[in-house]
Order: structure tokens, then C-alpha cells, then sequence
């Protein structure tokens, strides 16, 4: 064998090795997912502030995506986010309340986005509200007028036994959102135009008389976070925001 074609032998198979290490590392299908003292031990030794004492469920949004409710020490309800990557089961974030959140795991793509929450049991919340909000808008560019109408929706999640959870936008709100996506988008070009109100999402919780009743908060809230994928605060909607009450 010459001297060149060894060469080209060696840098083929290098690059055979590179492909085979980047599909192991970035396409083989996810592992079973860890049990119970294994996700504890990994939660607190990742963030020993948690003090993660109970899971209480293990929801999958997706394949390689999922949600992990529980309970700490101090009977505390927190939340833990968790990603398949590099073939392995790995905590991406963790937060010591169950506040609202929104994980978009594709930024891009409102399809994949997921609202989860992890209430008090002793709250007495009957249900919740999720919110999509745009304000009106309006303004004056020469002698053109333009109006941005308000958008609302509204999504009810009835609480029975449990108060924590996870939901994905529905149809209707993938629609919307994406629509004012694409209108935003196309009129960017344009140096003179005015963006349109942002849209966003917010929430309330109310118990079974219809009375906006907040969370327990516990003392000394914090979260801590691998790197950055996607997980949202959501405020809570003041009745003043709203078109509709």
C-alpha cells in the first residue's frame, strides 16, 4: 500500500469514527429512565438547596424531555426539568417552588411548548386559568392610522386529587400564536413599522368559589439551571389585563 493511499485509509476511517461517536452521543434512543433514589441523589447533589425528598410523578412531554415533580424535606413543592443528552439522563434545571413555568423546548416551534406547575396540596385551589395575552395597540404614522387589535384566550385546568401537572398549547393557540409570529416577522423589513404588542402568556388560580387565591409561598425560593433550554417564569394576570374578566 503507498504512502497516500494509507493516508487516505486512515483519514476515512477517522471520519467513520467521528460520524459513529457523534450518532452514539447525539441520535441513540433514551436509556429507561432512572428510579426514584437515583433521580434524589442526583437533584440534590446537582442543587443541595432542594433538598428533593419525594417525587411524586415522572411526566414524559416527550421522548427525550420530562417533567419531575416533588417534595422536599421542609414540605416544599418544587419542580425539575430533564433532558436525554449525551446518552444520559441529565437535570437541567430545578426550582424549590411549583410556580408556573413554560418549557419551550423548541424555541421555534409552539408545537412543543409545555406548561407545567406543582401546587401545595393543602392550597385548597380548585382550578387554574392560562392566559395568551396581546394588548390593543395604536398609532399614527403620517397620515396612517394603525389599529392592533387585543387577543385573548383562556384555558381552564380543573384540579381533582392532584395539583400538579402539565399541558401542551392546544390547536387554536398554536394557530394564533404562530400567525402573529408570521405578521411580526413579514412587516420587519419595514424601517417605519411599529411592532405589535407583544404576546404573553400569564395565569391565575382560584378556589371553588371563584376567588383568585394564590400559592403558598415558602421561604428562601431559588432555582438553579444547567444551561439554557427554554424554561420560562409565566406572571400572574392582573384582572386590569384582561378584555374579558
Amino acid at each position: 500500500m503507498t504512502e497516500r493511499r494509507l493516508v487516505i485509509s486512515i483519514g476515512l476511517a477517522m471520519l467513520l469514527l467521528t460520524i459513529v461517536i457523534f450518532y452514539l452521543f447525539n441520535f441513540t434512543k433514551p436509556h429507561a429512565f432512572p428510579m426514584d433514589d437515583k433521580l434524589l441523589k442526583e437533584m440534590n447533589s446537582f442543587y443541595a438547596e432542594a433538598h428533593a425528598d419525594v417525587i411524586q410523578d415522572v411526566v414524559y412531554l416527550d421522548k427525550q424531555h420530562v417533567f419531575v415533580p416533588y417534595i422536599s424535606q421542609e414540605n416544599n413543592y418544587g419542580l425539575s426539568f430533564w433532558v436525554w443528552k449525551h446518552r444520559k439522563w441529565k437535570v437541567e434545571e430545578i426550582d424549590t417552588t411549583g410556580d408556573l413555568r413554560l418549557w419551550k423546548i423548541n424555541s421555534k416551534d409552539s408545537a412543543t411548548y409545555h406548561f407545567v406547575w406543582n401546587f401545595p396540596s393543602n392550597d385548597q385551589i380548585s382550578y387554574m386559568k392560562l392566559y395568551a395575552i396581546k394588548q390593543r395597540g395604536y398609532h399614527i404614522l403620517g397620515d396612517v392610522h394603525h389599529y392592533d387589535p387585543a387577543v385573548q384566550l383562556e384555558r381552564k385546568i380543573s384540579f381533582s386529587e392532584k395539583t400538579y401537572g402539565s399541558i401542551q398549547l392546544d390547536t387554536e393557540w398554536i394557530s394564533v400564536i404562530d400567525e402573529w409570529n408570521k405578521l411580526n416577522e413579514a412587516k420587519q423589513p419595514d424601517l417605519f413599522f411599529q411592532p405589535f404588542q407583544p404576546m404573553y402568556f400569564g395565569w391565575n388560580t382560584f378556589d371553588r368559589s371563584d376567588t383568585i387565591i394564590y400559592p403558598e409561598r415558602s421561604t428562601g425560593n431559588s432555582s438553579i439551571l444547567n444551561n439554557s433550554v427554554g424554561i420560562e417564569n409565566v406572571m400572574l394576570v392582573n384582572e386590569s389585563e384582561l378584555e374579558y374578566p
